[in-house]
């Protein structure tokens, strides 16, 4: 009696164990993800001048507040200029940046005046930068002054919100207008008590830098950015899972997704499942997002595999921003 018990034991471990020996083995790649631009513009055999709107020169930093300062203005207009340059592969200097009257600004909606500055900057594309306004510098002191040598700590605020407008110039007529608002942080430490006059002196040469930098940002928003995410695909030893797997490798995704698809006959329901699974991840692959949810649904039907419902969230969000 003590033997049968010990053979039927033994029987459900070894029954247990080749169960688990034939389920799916999970391969993990790395892959650059198509993040589609915002705004959606042919860039293709397009002469493109950079336009600030300035009527003097003014530097604000002498003074606790940066106004609507013509030299910061200018220089987010020259990191547009530098940031279009990166983006289409141009040369250094192609991309011109010109100064527009800002008393002219209400001429922007007549299409025959931007023609006009179509015609005297020789472009054909005309990003200009409206208007610029700076608020109020805000500090936050962590710690004041400090007698132990010890050195203090300020986080220091800065908002923005600046206007640019994107013109065709063989029509005048405006492409895109586009309000870009946002904050500048600093932190800043010190061994003493500075006052806010103080403090905005020393941070305009850093806003002025930070100035091209968030004109050259800004310029992403019109060009496709690619993100390292990671996927991973469920395989068998089996033949046709092994050349499946290898085609993904190569990125020969229809092909490997025939064969998956051919899978999906299988009568063992885990099989069936991973099949439609890796199936999914080839169509996102090729960016047909509608499809891959279909054959998440396929694979949820057949069997419950790990990690269906956050890649599921994952095909509904890209779908949103397709």
């Amino acid at each position: 009696m003590k033997r049968d018990r010990f053979v039927i034991a033994a029987s459900v471990i070894l029954i247990a164990f080749l169960l688990q020996s034939c389920g799916p083995v999970i391969e993990i790649f790395n892959v650059d993800q198509r993040i589609p631009a915002e705004f959606n513009v042919d860039f293709s055999e397009r002469t493109i001048t950079v336009f600030s709107s300035t009527d003097e020169l003014k530097d604000s930093s002498y003074i606790s507040r940066f106004e609507s300062d013509s030299l910061i203005m200018i220089n987010m207009a020259l990191g547009i200029a530098e940031g279009l340059e990166a983006n289409l592969f141009l040369d250094t200097g192609s991309v011109k940046v010109f100064n527009h009257t800002e008393a002219d600004r209400a001429n922007l909606d007549n299409p025959a005046y931007v023609r006009g500055l179509s015609f005297n900057s020789s472009s054909d594309l005309l990003f200009i930068v409206e208007s610029l306004e700076i608020g109020s510098m805000q500090l936050y002191k962590v710690s004041g002054e400090r007698g132990d040598g010890n050195a203090g700590l300020t986080y220091v605020s800065l908002p923005f919100i600046m206007d640019v407008g994107l013109y065709d110039g063989i029509s005048g007529a405006p492409l895109l207008k586009r309000e870009v608002a946002d904050t500048i942080y600093w932190e800043v430490i010190t061994k003493m008590d500075l006052n806010d006059e103080i403090v905005a002196s020393r941070l305009y040469s850093s806003m002025y830098e930070i100035s091209k930098k968030l004109g050259y940002s800004f310029t992403s928003r019109f060009f496709d950015t690619w993100l390292p995410v990671e996927r991973y695909l469920y395989s068998y030893v089996n033949g046709s899972w092994g050349n499946a797997y290898r085609l993904s490798q190569e990125f020969k995704w229809r092909e490997a997704m025939e064969i998956w698809m051919s899978l999906t006959e299988s009568a063992v329901p885990v099989k069936k499942a991973s099949a439609a699974f890796n199936v999914a991840v080839a169509l996102e692959m090729m960016e047909q997002y509608a499809l891959a949810l279909e054959w998440l649904d396929v694979a949820e039907k057949s069997y419950p595999l790990k990690g269906l419902d956050g890649y599921k969230s994952i095909l509904k969000e890209r779908l949103e921003k397709k």
